[in-house]
Parts: C-alpha cells; structure tokens; sequence
C-alpha cells in the first residue's frame, strides 16, 4: 500500500483528493490536515510515501516546508498558482496540478511516482460517473453525477448544471465543459 497524506487549506480540495485517493487500488489515506505547519508532525506520526500539498497555505511557502522531507516521501503540489510550477520542479516534485484537479491528471501524476502501480481504466474511471466543478466562492467543490445531469445551460463564460431541484453554476466556459467531458462522454452542448 502507498501511504497518502494531503495538505491542503481548502476542505472541499482535501475531499477531492481523498475521493480520487479511495478509487485506486494500492493508495491508502492515512491522514489529511488544513494546516501546513503540521507536515514534519504527520510525516513522522505516519510515515508517507506521497504527500499531496497546497502550494500556499498558511501565509507560507509550501515549496519552504516541502523541502525539509526526507528523500523517500515523493510530492505533488495541488495549488491554483500556475506561478510556482518551476519552483516545484526543482524541489523535485513529482507532479504540479492545478486545481480544479481532474481525475486523469490526478491518475498521471500517482503514475509518474509509482510506474508500475495498475490502475482502474474504462469502466472504472471516475471521470465516467462524475466531473467536479468550482462553485460559489473559491474551492468550493461540487460533485456532479453525469448521470443524474438533466441538462446544461451555457451562460458566456458560466455554465448552470441542472439536476433535479438543484442548480449549480460555475465559472466555466462552455467550450471548456465540452473538452472537459470530451474524453469521457459523447456529449455536445
């Protein structure tokens, strides 16, 4: 089993993670926090092999706390800053994604630390069921089953979600929905 943490400021980002993190076989969580002054205390206490890490938390430098972890633990930085993607790089991160994290770059990233990992493909990929969406003030997560999706209504740059009573609007383009859900769907808006 690969040991997970997640370190992230953002509940909604955490749970994600952690959703992603339950669908794969062979990665385990074993222990999530808001607060990136916690990383030395986690790392000992459970002994990661991944850690997943807000870049910005905490009014401190994620790439300052990162470095102090041993070798063995590989990272991958989840942050909305795409401005901190070279700094990571050279702290040896393993991967660099953006949020909102989609679950085949989440996939990609689990892949490039641990290559010979199998992962669920086709009929299993959580992209097939469900996509996440940004909505209401920043990093609020919302979950969206395709399945019970009636329909989509494209405002310019938002798209309103419509399932059952609910609506759920995003700042999301209707060309970036429609590439969004390209490679899992044969759906066109």
């Amino acid at each position: 089993m690969i040991k997970c943490l997640i370190i992230d400021d953002e509940q909604p980002a955490i749970d994600v993670i952690a959703f992603y993190i339950k669908r794969v076989l062979g990665l385990e969580l074993v222990a999530t926090s808001t607060k990136g002054h916690n990383l030395n205390a986690l790392a000992l206490q459970h002994n990661p092999n991944l850690v997943f890490f807000d870049i910005r938390i905490d009014d401190v430098s994620g790439l300052e706390l990162v470095g102090v972890l041993p070798d063995h633990i590989k990272v991958i930085f989840c942050t909305a800053y795409s401005e901190f993607a070279v700094k990571s790089y050279k702290l040896n991160a393993i991967a660099y994604l953006m949020k909102p994290i989609e679950y085949n770059r989440f996939l990609k990233a689990v892949r490039r630390a641990y290559g010979t990992m199998t992962f669920p493909s086709g009929g299993d990929n959580v992209d097939d069921d469900y996509i996440f969406v940004e909505s209401g003030r920043k990093g609020n997560m919302v979950r969206i089953s395709l399945d019970e999706l009636e329909y989509v209504e494209g405002l310019s740059n938002y798209v309103a979600f419509y399932s059952g009573k609910q609506k759920i609007t995003t700042y999301l383009s209707p060309r970036s929905l429609e590439h969004k859900l390209s490679s899992s769907r044969s759906l066109r808006l």
